[in-house]
């Protein structure tokens, strides 16, 4: 058992804080990442032209007047945030550290080893999704509500105790950023081609995601 000498102190309030504000500002690459993925996902799927995504924020105008109860009323908007989410992830994975020797599908794990997840593969394997190839964001909605079928079958920001802390701000600038674009801008890619991704830490493509921006503003901009 514990000695009064190892247990640790208690980390001071400062010390909390500092802690907190680093770990949400070290989501700004991901943040990023995830932001031109959406925008790849827009601009490759059809049936979300402009048009359509300008009705779903329909009312929403542009910011400063979104607020957060505005952006509970978009429940399809969340619904292609958490498609976007489920086939592009922020990060490919996680580490975690095995407590106990356990046994999984026949393989033992020793205690204290160090085990992967793939939260991409878990997303595009699991039961729970009707097909995964597809990006459906309809599957999220409360019809189907695929996300919901088993524990852990939709882990975008990790799961349990040590997902990430950042992850309502994060669907938060998401959503903010859709319907700024759609009320701003009509976009298109630069490339037809798919973008060569980099994976690792961070899904992101390794030039960049280009983009020809519209004003509707100005037409001719």
């Amino acid at each position: 058992h514990l000695s009064s000498h190892s247990v640790k102190p208690k980390l001071a309030e400062d010390g909390c804080t500092c802690n907190g504000t680093q770990k949400v500002t070290s989501k700004d690459q991901e943040q990023e990442s995830i932001s031109q993925k959406k925008m790849y996902k827009l601009c490759t799927n059809g049936h979300l032209n402009q048009s359509y995504l300008k009705n779903v924020t329909q009312g929403c105008s542009c910011q400063p007047q979104v607020t957060l109860d505005t952006l509970k009323q978009l429940p399809y908007l969340d619904c292609i945030i958490k498609e976007v989410l489920r086939i592009l992830p922020p990060v490919s994975g996680g580490y975690r550290t095995v407590l106990q020797t356990f046994e999984l599908d026949g393989y033992q794990i020793p205690k204290d080893w160090s085990v992967m997840y793939s939260i991409r593969d878990t997303h595009e394997t699991a039961a729970a999704f009707q097909n995964p190839e597809v990006f459906d964001p309809d599957r999220f909605g409360p019809e189907r509500a695929e996300e919901k079928v088993g524990r852990f079958n939709y882990i975008p920001f990790g799961g349990g105790v040590r997902s990430c802390i950042g992850k309502e701000l994060a669907q938060i600038i998401l959503k903010s950023l859709a319907i700024e674009l759609v009320n701003t801008a009509k976009w298109e890619l630069a490339s037809n081609a798919f973008p060569k991704m980099q994976t690792v830490p961070i899904v992101y493509p390794v030039d960049g995601l280009q983009l020809y921006f519209h004003s509707l503003k100005f037409p001719d901009a």
